[in-house]
């Protein structure tokens, strides 16, 4: 009872997923391979009503998306306290007026003032040299296969954990660490690791939240708890194995891994309707398991038995309850609600000739129809028919 409480507050006030992942360096890239991490997004995204990732790899991603899209007066603040290193030999009286030219130029930008001949030529110098980094940005979206992390941004589902190591001013650090070569200026990889391990170690027992990590965050996890670093409560262990399982039954769904962000949201939208039955499976289905989340090759082991005797049997069950309906919708398309619809139509029909014959297709079609919508009912009140119409639906079928 306590635990079907837990999940209806949950739904009323928008079910919320934390993701969390470690993505190490891509094979084929010269950067990340964001391939796992997509996957684990999208099926938060197909489940729960918000979003938060946590990752030093998408926070990147995302800052250099807004580094891509800042209006000129904040290119020009954000460029301000990179002016030493920008003309490292340059005197304090030059740097003085550096900035004030800079000031100048980004009032006079928002409110829409005009510049002189001289801040006329430093802004097109700067929006010359931020160019290059538009396309940067671009090409590493794409190279990276990172796109669609702005399509679940875009939707208003998806939030980024942001990180200090990541900020928009730390990438333009590196960026002039690496040129320069004054690497100690630059945020370093411990600073990241800190920062992400912390953060997640936190959501752990945060009971706002349920868990979706990867493998690595799970063995960092699982690491901490046995070192009694932290100390899941059970709320937080039933969480997290909703949150893992929920992950791993979603990214079962054929084509799945193939599906861009926008059809797994276009898919939610659809199902919607059908997605708390499922909730409530998923929930039941959780407690069955003994290992939390995070205790990776035994969790996995008892996922593969839930999906082997739970969710693949019933769903098959209604898919053969589908199919073995088939000839009832016919019936109903062509005796039922069609039939009835426009004046003309039922004018025709009372003027015919064969008026009983046609009334007792028309009875026919009125009963079929009500049959088919009361066995489509109880099809749908079933708890996995959501996994099942999204499976139909990853697969092309509807």
């Amino acid at each position: 009872m306590a635990r079907r409480q837990e999940v209806t507050i949950k739904t009323e006030r928008g079910l919320h997923f934390t993701v969390g992942s470690l993505r190490h360096k891509g094979y084929r890239t010269k950067g990340i391979d964001f391939t796992g991490e997509l996957g684990l997004v999208k099926a938060a995204l197909l489940y729960a009503d918000r979003v938060e990732l946590v990752s030093v790899g998408a926070s990147f991603m995302g800052s250099m998306n807004r580094l891509a899209n800042l209006s000129a007066p904040e290119k020009l603040r954000l460029m301000k306290p990179l002016i030493p290193q920008f003309k490292p030999d340059a005197s304090e009286g030059e740097r003085v007026d550096f900035y004030k030219l800079l000031d100048s130029i980004a009032r006079k930008r928002e409110k829409h003032r005009r510049l002189s001949p001289k801040e006329v030529r430093m802004l097109m110098f700067l929006e010359e040299g931020w160019r290059k980094i538009e396309k940067l940005v671009e090409n590493t979206f794409d190279e990276w296969g990172a796109s669609g992390f702005k399509t679940a941004l875009q939707s208003g589902r998806l939030e980024l954990r942001p990180f200090k190591t990541t900020s928009p001013r730390a990438i333009l650090d590196m960026g002039f660490a690496a040129e320069t070569g004054r690497y100690e200026a630059a945020p370093s990889a411990d600073e990241a690791w800190d920062e992400y391990r912390n953060t997640i170690l936190k959501t752990v027992n945060n009971s706002e939240t349920y868990p979706l990590f990867d493998d690595l965050t799970g063995n960092v996890i699982g690491e901490a708890v046995r070192n009694g670093i932290i100390n899941p409560t059970p709320g937080a262990q039933r969480r997290g194995r909703q949150g893992g399982l929920s992950g791993d039954l979603l990214q079962r769904l054929p084509m799945f891994e193939r599906a861009d962000v926008a059809s797994v949201l276009q898919i939610r939208d659809e199902l919607s309707e059908h997605l708390g039955a499922f909730r409530e499976a998923v929930t039941d289905a959780a407690a069955t398991i003994e290992s939390a989340s995070w205790d990776g090759a035994r969790f996995t082991e008892e996922a593969e038995l839930v999906f082997r005797e739970k969710v693949e049997p019933a769903v098959e069950l209604i898919e053969r309850r589908v199919e073995g309906h088939k000839d009832l919708k016919e019936l109903t398309f062509r005796y039922g609600p069609s039939f009835l619809s426009g004046t003309a139509s039922m004018g025709a029909f009372l003027g015919g000739e064969s008026a009983l014959a046609s009334l007792a297709a028309l009875a026919a079609g009125i009963s079929t129809a009500a049959a088919v919508r009361a066995q489509r009912k109880e099809e749908e009140s079933q708890q996995l028919y959501f996994y099942y119409r999204a499976r139909r639906r990853f697969g092309g079928s509807r």
